[in-house]
């Protein structure tokens, strides 16, 4: 069985934790490293060869976009699933390219539903 790759680029050191050890126990899924760095993302994800991205980072829509862009840039088969602190937030992040939005404060049950519809297409990078 194919274990889906995820990388966790998160500045919240308690979110962050708590995708670690949420996602530890998942046997489809796999969490292939994680960063609080920004500056070293894209090829942290290359090298990692992640499949999903989940991303937890206060930016500019500007900011965003960009990044957002140049992870789509290295493969279009990339899934980013972004954490928003409220609704309007949710908004901009789906403007800027996300592919997936889950509120912060949501219950962490939200995201294995999300996890298991992404349908992946072989698209190791």
């Amino acid at each position: 069985m194919n274990k889906k790759r995820i990388f966790i680029a998160c500045a919240d050191e308690r979110l962050r934790i708590a995708l670690l050890i949420f996602l530890e126990d998942e046997p489809r899924l796999k969490v292939v490293g994680f960063t609080d760095r920004l500056e070293s993302l894209l090829p942290q994800i290359k090298a990692s060869q992640a499949e999903i991205l989940l991303l937890e980072w206060p930016m500019t829509q500007e900011a965003l976009t960009a990044l957002l862009s140049n992870i789509h840039d290295l493969s279009s088969q990339y899934k980013v699933i972004s954490f928003a602190r409220d609704q309007e937030e949710s908004k901009k992040i789906l403007a800027a390219g996300g592919d997936y939005v889950i509120l912060k404060n949501a219950p962490p049950d939200e995201l294995l539903p999300i996890l298991n519809k992404i349908d992946l297409q072989s698209n190791h990078v």
